[in-house]
């Protein structure tokens, strides 16, 4: 059976990377164990173009995505992805007006962080995201679409962590560009394919992220005048460019770089790594943390908690896997041997979260993406 890229159309598609049995949504977080394991469940089976270089989930289903007020999803609380926001905007202001241009940012998330921030420095901003529950007049809590941008004729167009959840994600960008003037600048930021790859970070593969971009992805999308930024350490990049210099379709002799089918090669390390720890605590209970447990530890079985700082994660319980999230003050961390592992989801908050819990000292600390083996907590 033909499976079609998302983008452009084409058949000529390769196999990934593949997972039976998955969260619908990673950042919904269950009031009890009976509900957690009861919650939506999806395949995912990653595809590569060889046409675009788009990188896709053919099982994505878009009507089973049902964003509520119960979608938690924010990295605010953790002070240096506050630091690293900070520099976003600060890339984001370097071709804005502040005085006169108006934006608009499409997927603002259920606290508007971003937005705020911006309204902070004076920005004339307008945002749309249906998961939102301020009272922030100038959010609309629906997806941004065509008679919406008929109302705004803005400067600039934010997607921050969005068009990555879009099905159709050229098609997204294309009735952006028939609705708004050509010179209007495009922010983008994503996750960055390449750094998948490199780490063979199978946590960073979600249903929810339906589209996989690369650097050439987009340079080629936006007929090589884009402007690309790597952030996060390599993680992400940010896309700054002008919705007149989209291309309409790629052409039937665009031939795209193929991409190895590696993702699977670290799993069975990893849950051998689970296996040998007597006692496990994960930290980071959004998107990768979720992932990691829901693959190394379906059961529950080696797994004691996940931890994260979020208020309204904790007391929790994770989807399918039921894991309880825990505060940092609920682990004994001075009782905890040798034989326990903390697993940090993200290596950018590695320096915030051990300075937190200096007394857990005889312990072992892997850092998902650096190499083993794992090293002591002190």
């Amino acid at each position: 059976m033909e499976t079609p890229c998302s983008a452009c159309g084409s058949t000529d598609t390769y196999p990934l990377y593949e997972i039976e049995r998955i969260p619908v949504f990673l950042n919904k977080h269950y009031p009890n164990r009976e509900a957690a394991r009861s919650s939506p469940a999806a395949a995912i089976n990653l595809r590569g173009c060889c046409r675009c270089g788009l990188v896709f989930n053919a099982q994505f289903e878009s009507a089973k995505m049902d964003y509520n007020e119960d979608y938690v999803q924010s990295q605010g609380h953790a002070a240096s992805f506050q630091r690293y926001t900070l520099d976003v905007l600060d890339l984001l202001l370097q071709d804005i007006d502040t005085r006169r241009d108006k934006i608009v940012e499409i997927g603002c998330g259920k606290e508007a962080y971003f937005l705020n921030m911006l309204l902070d420095r004076g920005v004339d901003i307008v945002g749309f995201d249906p998961v939102y529950r301020g009272g922030n007049a100038r959010i609309t809590p629906t997806f941004f679409d065509r008679a919406a941008a008929d109302k705004i004729q803005a400067r600039a167009v934010v997607i921050r962590h969005t068009l990555d959840h879009i099905a159709k994600p050229l098609d997204f960008l294309q009735d952006l560009k028939t609705n708004l003037p050509a010179d209007t600048l495009v922010f983008i930021e994503s996750p960055r394919w390449e750094w998948i790859l490199e780490k063979k970070a199978f946590w960073g593969i979600s249903y929810e992220i339906c589209s996989y971009f690369s650097q050439n992805f987009f340079l080629r999308v936006f007929s090589g005048k884009a402007v690309m930024h790597r952030t996060f350490s390599n993680q992400y990049m940010i896309v700054k460019a002008r919705l007149g210099d989209l291309i309409s379709t790629f052409l039937e002799k665009d031939d795209a770089e193929r991409y190895p089918k590696a993702l699977d090669t670290d799993i069975a390390s990893y849950r051998q790594k689970i296996k040998s720890h007597a006692r496990n605590y994960v930290w980071g209970a959004g998107a990768k943390g979720n992932i990691f447990a829901n693959i190394l530890d379906p059961q529950a079985k080696y797994i004691q908690a996940v931890i994260d700082i979020n208020s309204e994660k904790q007391g929790r319980f994770l989807p399918l896997t039921a894991h309880p999230c825990l505060a940092p003050e609920q682990i004994p961390w001075e009782t905890l041997g040798e034989e326990t592992c903390l697993w940090i989801m993200n290596e950018n908050y590695k320096k915030e979260i051990l300075a937190r819990i200096p007394e857990f000292t005889k312990g072992r600390v892997v850092v998902l993406g650096e190499p083993f083996p794992s090293q002591k907590a002190a």
